[in-house]
């Protein structure tokens, strides 16, 4: 009985005691480890010069209350651990509370709360997975009922797999966010725009496919979206609002349009960004302060402000551009100069589409330029396609794949093995210093 109690009053003195230590020597500073309490006073008064500025900005007394009561007990303990041992970096953050310095910063500051004054509707947060991020991207999409899709859709009756193999869609809606480009308007009003030889249009009940997709996020930066003026351009708008679709690229004013949307998943934060520079007669207005357009990159510097602000406030950037040369499979200078300016700037991948048709992959800096998807499902063409698959792992790194399809009688699908090996080929032969594995992994040729 004895004993028992002994036991019972051990058991309830280590509960107790969970998440706090007695004193410890340090090996690396020869400091007495502390409390918890004044554990967090030595990380402000012993170890804060070992900070970047942005987390001396950021951590408090406070902060780390906050931190310790809202993540894993240890937390903060793990945190003094790191720094007084010399092996505090960045990525200590997401080891010790399962998120990043800036989305720790988001929670903290209320802006992912939507009952906080400070919300902001621009962050979605997604629920955690596996711990691996997949990101998978199109080309050209079109929803027009005045164009060759919609019209194959409602003739054969089918609803969205009439057009779209089921394949195709579960590629769609099994990833963590899905990105398209939306190269239509979605409205019942408006006039053509003058001087342009093709303009697209489709009902808003058309949006309603992109739930059936699984698209989360389309770009409405490109020559299109603008095709029947303001009022259809709103309609737009409010259409993806009104469905759950985030955009990007375009917008009622132009602080709208450049405005980065960010996803946070698994504890890291991805910012997306788009950008057209496509047409050689530039009809589609780019917004203003006062009035509605999408976001231009002729003259690249007011994208250059997106991505460096982007970069600032997320671990990831993505820019999505509308470029390049119209069924061509060349990429051009112009493209790779612009590619690079965007990376230099603080994007991790560059994206595009508009040529219609594939174009290659090149590396710069270590990161990905994908000069052009081509058509994911736009026209009547019989054109190889494909769907860009970014990885984003639990540590941060990152792995690419593209994942060959075709589209074919207003249709895309999957490809067998053989034409999946075509394709693959022909990539590489458009691409620069790229290898392309059996499954359309890719990474940097040395």
């Amino acid at each position: 009985m004895y004993k028992r109690l002994l036991c019972l009053i051990f058991i309830i003195l280590i509960v107790l005691t969970a998440g706090c230590r007695g004193t410890v020597a340090s090996e690396s500073s020869g400091f007495e480890s502390p409390s918890c309490e004044t554990e967090k006073q030595a990380i402000l008064d012993l170890y804060s010069d070992r900070f970047g500025s942005e987390a001396k900005e950021l951590v408090t007394a406070d902060f780390l209350d906050w931190m310790e009561s809202t993540f894993r007990s240890d937390s903060v303990l793990n945190l003094y651990d790191d720094l007084a041992s010399g092996s505090y970096t960045d990525d200590t953050w997401h080891d010790v509370t399962g998120n990043t310095l800036k989305v720790l910063k988001d929670y903290y500051s209320g802006v992912l709360d939507t009952d906080s004054s400070s919300y902001r509707s621009d962050i979605k947060l997604i629920a955690d997975g596996d711990g691996t991020t997949k990101i998978r991207v199109t080309g050209d999409l079109s929803l027009a009922d005045n164009w060759h899709i919609m019209k194959a859709m409602d003739e054969r009756g089918k609803g969205l797999s009439g057009v779209m193999e089921p394949q195709v869609i579960s590629l769609l809606k099994d990833a963590d966010i899905t990105l398209t480009n939306n190269e239509f308007t979605l409205s019942t009003r408006g006039k053509p725009l003058n001087g342009k030889q093709y303009t697209f249009r489709g009902s808003p009940k058309r949006v309603r496919l992109y739930s059936e997709m699984g698209v989360d996020i389309v770009s409405l930066a490109n020559n299109h979206a603008y095709d029947y003026g303001e009022d259809a351009f709103k309609d737009t708008v409010e259409a993806l609002k009104n469905e759950g679709v985030a955009y990007i690229g375009g917008g009622k004013n132009i602080d709208e349009a450049k405005r980065p949307f960010y996803f946070i998943s698994n504890g890291r934060k991805i910012a997306f960004t788009a950008a057209t520079n496509a047409e050689k007669y530039k009809l589609t207005p780019e917004a203003t302060d006062t009035k509605s357009g999408v976001l231009r990159t002729y003259d690249p510097e007011k994208y250059l402000e997106v991505i460096r602000e982007a970069a600032e406030q997320s671990d990831y950037v993505i820019a999505y551009v509308h470029c390049g040369t119209e069924y061509s499979h060349d990429f051009s200078a112009d493209q790779t100069e612009l590619g690079k300016q965007l990376i230099d700037a603080g994007a991790d991948i560059v994206i595009g589409a508009h040529a219609h048709i594939l174009q290659g992959i090149g590396f710069y800096k270590g990161k990905p330029i994908v000069y052009n998807l081509g058509n994911f499902l736009f026209n009547a063409r019989t054109i190889d396609s494909g769907i860009f698959e970014l990885s984003l792992e639990g540590s941060g790194n990152a792995s690419y794949r593209f994942i060959p399809l075709l589209q074919s009688s207003c249709s895309v699908k999957t490809v067998d093995e053989a034409e999946s090996r075509r394709i693959l080929e022909f990539m590489t032969e458009h691409s620069e210093n790229v290898t392309f594995d059996f499954d359309g992994t890719f990474y940097e040729s040395h």
